[in-house]
């Protein structure tokens, strides 16, 4: 087994179980958002990590933490961590409809209001996804529990 995989999941499942009472009183929140360069009407504001970059992200998300099936933390080909979701079928119909519709612009991924990756749609995406950056422990506790503590 991949040794990263395997901490990481021992790290999940210890804060899993150490915050098992905060993850299900708080609000965590996963969305997947369309973004503009240019501002728009009602769309926040953001900064996009490690970028000079300001986005305009639509305040309807096209997904949420509940349009994912599964769940899984990989590392990239440059060692960074990876978080893979398989998405529902609505889910994967969402998905597919908003990148398809939107290619060259970009989809935001936030978790709670905050933007952690802001990717330029290149082609229709179907089934999984998968995202990769430089995701912190905390991060990696808020996908999880956004997923499957508060969304299922």
């Amino acid at each position: 087994m991949n040794r990263f995989f395997a901490v990481t999941l021992l790290l999940i499942m210890s804060l899993y179980f150490s915050h098992a009472s905060y993850a299900r009183n708080s609000q965590i929140t996963l969305e997947f958002c369309l973004a503009e360069n240019t501002p728009a009407d009602n769309w926040a504001k953001h900064a996009v990590p490690d970028t000079d970059d300001i986005i305009y992200v639509s305040p309807t998300p096209a997904l949420t933490g509940s349009d994912i099936k599964t769940v899984s933390f990989i590392k990239n080909d440059n060692g960074y961590p990876t978080i893979e979701f398989t998405l529902t079928n609505d889910g994967n119909e969402k998905m597919w409809h908003t990148t398809s519709e939107n290619i060259g612009k970009r989809l935001v991924i936030l978790l709670d209001e905050k933007v952690v990756s802001a990717p330029t749609i290149s082609s229709g995406i179907k089934n999984t996804v998968a995202v990769s950056g430089r995701f912190d422990n905390d991060d990696l506790l808020k996908f999880f529990t956004a997923i499957v503590l508060v969304d299922t």
